[in-house]
Formats: C-alpha cells, structure tokens, sequence
C-alpha cells in the first residue's frame, strides 16, 4: 500500500558521491514523497545465504505465482526486476515491488 506524505528531516553527514553535489554542513530535506508498507518476507537477495529454512521457503513457492509475477513484468514492461524488489512470505507468496511502469 502507497500513501503520500510530506518529509522533513536533517542529513547530519553526507557521504562522498561524485554523482552529487556537496551540501556544506549536511543537507535538508523538505519535500513530498510517496511511501509503502514493508513487503512480507525476504527478498531473493537474502535467500542467497542459503540454509536449511532458506531452503524449506523456495520449496514452498507456488510455481503459478512464479508465472504470474514473470507475465505482470512482461504485460507491464517492468524493466527493473531483481532480486532485491522480488520478497517471498513465510506461506510462500510472491510479492513484487519497485513496479515502475
């Protein structure tokens, strides 16, 4: 679920990143944003620490879920499916984010 909200907070420390620019005593942020709720579960990403409940998950996913979430990305032409914005559930459940169009 997405909900809007204004942010205002204080970056005490900016880490060097050639890609922007300096902001001499941190930075502000003022502005709107828009935010979700967590996703259920782990992403795929941390399922690559394999273990036995690692394991135990991935044999719980529904392989018609597999299908669903590979055919959403394809119909919607999501191009930055990965493994960090794809979250498995304790039952299971797929559930897909960052689902820019």
């Amino acid at each position: 679920r997405a909900f809007k909200m204004h942010a205002r907070a204080v970056m005490p420390h900016q880490p060097k990143n050639p890609a922007t620019p300096e902001i001499p005593g941190g930075g502000r942020v003022d502005q709107p944003g828009i935010f979700t709720t967590a996703a259920p579960g782990i992403s795929i990403s941390n399922l690559a620490f394999t273990n036995a409940k690692n394991v135990d998950l991935l044999r719980r996913v529904n392989s018609e879920d597999v299908l669903q979430a590979a055919l959403f990305d394809y119909l919607l032409c999501c191009m930055d499916r990965h493994a960090q914005n794809i979250f498995i559930s304790e039952e299971g459940r797929i559930t897909l984010i960052d689902n820019d169009l």
